[in-house]
């Protein structure tokens, strides 16, 4: 990868217009928030709406040189100081802004109900640890009938699903709720809230911090401010964290930590981190895991976050899986190709005639194979291509998958904000981009 500095040309506007400047990034990030935040009141019923907006962020990522072609010559007539300090100031608005509403919502969330995600975490730890139970084979998934699903069959009153024995086992990997158990030891059951609070906190502090680290020289300040605007600017993502209790964030926070060990080349807190997001959830740590260890085993010693990532998942998941193996196989797989093999009105999928059902599905799985490998490929030199590509070979998967819940994209939102940042606040052209 050839990386070359575009530099100011007095005079010619148009040696300027292949930057990106403060005023267009600035703008971009608006543009972004919003897409987002129509994205979290928009919800069941809405998957066309759903499919364009993921589209267009999409887009508007992919085409940041494009957008910089187009930027008005009148910006040109502000110093870049000034434009900077303009961008900093109105971010820094928004953000006193979604500052207080957080304080304010969260304390009225506690104590309240929240959805079946929540509760099955703190349900399948209290069978761990109060009881001893195998969180897979006892009741986790709360709030869910099967009976009707297809594939589901009755034996002698036993819901079999392919076959194999289903007991509304904990839907997720250990991770998911393991995170949550010491603040469940100590405030109870408002532990998902209080420590969905925690992973907010250290996701802010993360993304400034790999923002700082990887910005441009001269645009730190700038990067670290618009990735944190990034990350708090859905308004929906109160609800999403304190009345719901999505428990996603998870995955994001160890993923973002995971990157930042990554920038610093430590292998094997990367691998452990990265390793721990893939425990959690199979997917979207699966895309991350694949595209950072091509990264790393492009650099001395990079073997060892491979052997670390592989440790900590096989450390964490196999013990579950050996303790019972039906009980985890159809807890964890077989619930979701029965289940959901259906989808919801929250995928443009559900709306498509049969005969482009599959298709679709199809064309959505080459696209995000088509990221991942040429990412391998042409990208795989530089840290901050390989985090964007694996982002947005994930939002492809939203956007073509049978289901596109919003919670699905918090799993990636903390280490995709960072980068949206990064990206929106260079300035350097690339070559081969």
């Amino acid at each position: 990868m050839v990386v070359t500095e575009e530099r100011e040309v007095p005079g010619r506007p148009e040696a300027r217009s292949a930057l990106i400047g403060p005023l267009t990034a600035l703008a971009c990030l608006a543009v972004w928030i919003g897409i987002f935040n129509v994205l979290g009141y928009a919800r069941w019923g809405s998957g066309p709406l759903h499919f364009s907006l993921l589209v267009l962020a999409i887009a508007l990522w992919g085409a940041r040189r494009p957008i910089a072609r187009l930027l008005p010559r009148w910006q040109h007539r502000f110093s870049t100081r000034s434009v900077r300090g303009v961008a900093i100031i109105a971010c820094a608005l928004y953000l006193a802004y979604l500052v207080g509403l957080h304080a304010w919502f969260f304390p009225k969330a506690l104590g309240g109900p929240m959805y079946d995600i929540g509760r099955n975490s703190l349900t399948a730890a209290q069978h761990l640890f109060e009881h001893g139970d195998n969180p897979y084979r006892s009741p986790s998934q709360l709030g869910l009938n099967v009976s009707q699903a297809e594939n589901v069959e009755f034996d002698l009153g036993r819901i079999r699903m392919f076959g194999v024995p289903y007991y509304y086992g904990y839907p997720y990997l250990p991770v998911m709720f393991l995170t949550y158990e010491p603040f469940r030891r100590v405030v109870g059951r408002d532990a998902i809230r209080v420590g969905n609070l925690a992973l907010l906190l250290a996701s802010i502090v993360g993304v400034a911090w790999l923002g700082l680290r990887l910005a441009e020289p001269g645009r730190e300040a700038l990067t670290a401010v618009f990735a944190v605007t990034a990350l708090l600017g859905p308004l929906d993502l109160t609800h999403e964290l304190y009345s719901r209790c999505v428990t996603d964030f998870v995955v994001s926070a160890f993923l973002l930590y995971g990157v930042i060990a990554l920038s610093r080349e430590r292998f094997v807190a990367g691998g452990v981190l990265v390793g721990l997001a893939q425990s959690a959830k199979f997917l979207p740590g699966g895309i991350f895991l694949v595209l950072l260890s091509a990264w790393a085993l492009g650099r001395e010693g990079g073997w060892r976050f491979v052997a670390a990532g592989a440790a900590t998942v096989a450390g964490v998941v196999l013990p579950f899986v050996l303790w019972d193996p039906e009980a985890f196989l159809s807890a964890t797989i077989l619930y979701y190709v029965t289940v959901h093999a259906g989808g919801d009105s929250s995928s443009l999928w559900f709306f498509l005639p049969d005969a482009l059902k599959g298709p679709f599905l199809l064309l959505g799985l080459l696209i995000v194979a088509s990221l991942c490998l040429w990412t391998l490929v042409r990208y795989r030199s530089d840290l901050t291509l390989v985090v964007r590509m694996a982002c947005l070979a994930w939002l492809v998967f939203c956007a073509f998958n049978v289901m596109t819940h919003l919670n699905y994209i918090w799993a990636i939102w903390a280490v995709a904000s960072a980068s949206f940042a990064i990206d929106l606040c260079r300035t350097t052209r690339t070559e081969d981009i």
